[in-house]
């Protein structure tokens, strides 16, 4: 091979690490990361190309560099291993005044004996090395100063772990991927303005007049990024930031410092409060009104993005199976979620009311649901409105059912309330853009307020019937199919307490 052809080939093998390193990082989704390594291979080979002598001489160096880092690892891990492994080892021995490489600690059955070869042994004439072999000369240890050495080990053994169990309640656990925004206000994924949007429509002025935190709020939730959980779909990592406070997996509320009734809140998004910040959701909007009604509420807002009635009814059971206070109240707060959730059971063919289901999380979860199910789209009218009547009340009935039964042996009282909604609402000239930015035609909306009323008639569950509370409001309140902003919030919240307050105030005078 000439000399050009040899450094040729010299310099190719030097450039195709780190572009091998580059393809596996840019297969990893990284950006900055493989464009770097590209740039040092293209120069590593056109250096190896251009001046060969040269790159030997780096070769060399970096060979060098390369053994010297070697030796420095090789002394860490070996330090590393003799404080865990030999020093730990050596002060067992020595506690127990013995070696658990002595021969001694073979037993009957061991094939050990301590010869090296047939001329060393001791004056005894016992073997005097260990070597394998086939005999059974073994040289036992005493066995009894042994074991009453150990039997004072093990008591000390038994005190530290117990010591380590009791303290086991004092020891912080580190909750799930903590996103703190007040350090990085625009959380770790940074969105452009013009690429801004909740649930496939623009975050921008409209039903947010007078909201110019709206934008800076909708990055930290979008950021947020719930985790998946199988049965109830998702759980909530815990979150620091300016408008949005997570924390055990709950939304911040406001409550006075003196709270004497503890409400617990159950919803989906819209209790959660998508589209309002902390002091200003739902259940602080209770919370404040009841103050200044002199009622100290302590308000939990255990609401979580796509739960329907099925899904709070399973947090209400762990929540009572915490650690936390009982409540005073439970309010369970649906209506949107099992009129969605129902028409995708409609969508993918799951028709049977007996089934409780959750809401579907993605495309990619529909379209899983929908192949196993193989089930066809019931089409549009009114066969399928009584079908996703019927899917909608039976699952709210069992939901409602199981979460009073649950409540029951504690006697803690539980209130259902029903949502209002935007397509079953009285239209108002606010409306029109609302409408055209769902894609929703006026003409639909007295059937669809029926089959919303009469998801709700058919369940039984007789809730708090707060679909009209939003009816009189004019201005928008409604940005997409369910969420409002904190003028719809504030609203609802009100009316809310005012249906509550004879309840509370008998909690907070008993």
């Amino acid at each position: 091979m000439s000399t050009t052809l040899r450094a040729g080939w010299t310099a190719l093998r030097r450039a195709l690490a780190p572009a091998l390193v580059a393809v596996v990082l840019f297969r990893l989704g990284r950006d900055r990361a493989p464009k770097l390594l590209l740039l040092v291979a293209f120069l590593v080979l056109v250096g190896g190309l251009l001046a060969p002598r040269a790159a030997t001489a780096v070769d060399r160096t970096v060979a060098r560099a390369a053994e010297r880092l070697a030796d420095a690892l090789f002394a860490l891990l070996a330090s590393v291993a003799w404080l865990v492994v030999l020093l730990p080892t050596w002060a067992l021995s020595r506690l127990v005044g013995h070696s658990p490489l002595d021969p001694g600690w073979a037993t009957d059955r061991s094939a050990w004996i301590g010869i090296q070869d047939s001329r060393r042994r001791r004056a005894d004439g016992r073997p005097a090395h260990a070597d394998r072999m086939g005999a059974r000369e073994v040289e036992v240890a005493p066995r009894a100063r042994r074991r009453a050495r150990l039997r004072l080990v093990a008591p000390a053994l038994a005190l530290v772990a117990a010591a380590i169990a009791l303290r086991g309640d004092d020891v912080p656990t580190p909750s799930v991927d903590v996103i703190d925004f007040r350090v990085a206000p625009r959380g770790p994924t940074a969105i452009d303005d013009e690429d801004l949007e909740w649930n496939g429509l623009p975050i921008d002025g409209y039903a947010h007049e007078g909201e110019p935190w709206i934008e800076d709020y909708f990055r930290e939730l979008v950021a947020s990024a719930p985790y998946h959980d199988y049965i109830l779909g998702l759980r909530l990592r815990d979150v620091d930031g300016e408008h949005l406070t997570i924390v055990d997996g709950r939304r911040v509320t406001y409550s006075p410092d003196d709270a004497e009734v503890t409400v617990w809140f159950f919803g989906g998004s819209t209790m959660f409060g998508v589209g309002q910040r902390d002091d200003h959701t739902i259940p602080s909007v209770v919370a404040r009104v009841a103050e200044d009604d002199g009622i100290a509420v302590r308000a939990l807002n255990f609401g979580g993005s796509a739960d329907a009635s099925w899904g709070e009814t399973i947090r209400f059971a762990e929540a009572l199976e915490s650690d936390l206070p009982r409540p005073d109240l439970v309010v369970f707060y649906d209506g949107a979620n099992e009129r969605g959730l129902a028409s995708y059971r409609a969508d993918d063919g799951s028709l049977d009311p007996s089934v409780m289901e959750r809401y579907p999380l993605s495309d990619d979860d529909r379209e899983d649901h929908r192949t196993s199910l193989g089930g066809e789209p019931l089409p549009y009218g009114p066969e399928r409105a009584e079908v996703e009547i019927d899917l909608a009340a039976a699952q709210y009935r069992r939901a409602a059912a199981v979460a009073r039964r649950l409540a029951a042996p504690d006697d803690i009282p539980v209130v259902h309330v029903w949502q209002p909604e935007p397509f079953s609402k009285r239209p108002t000239p606010q409306d029109d853009e609302l409408w055209r930015r769902t894609d929703f035609q006026i003409g639909d909306l007295p059937e669809s307020t029926r089959i919303y009323a009469e998801m709700r008639r058919r369940s039984g569950v007789d809730p708090i019937d707060l679909s009209r509370a939003l009816d009189d409001v004019d201005a928008p309140v409604y940005f997409d199919s369910s969420h409002t902003n904190e003028l719809g919030a504030r609203v609802i919240g009100t009316e809310l307490y005012e249906r509550l307050a004879p309840r509370l105030q008998e909690l907070a005078a008993g």
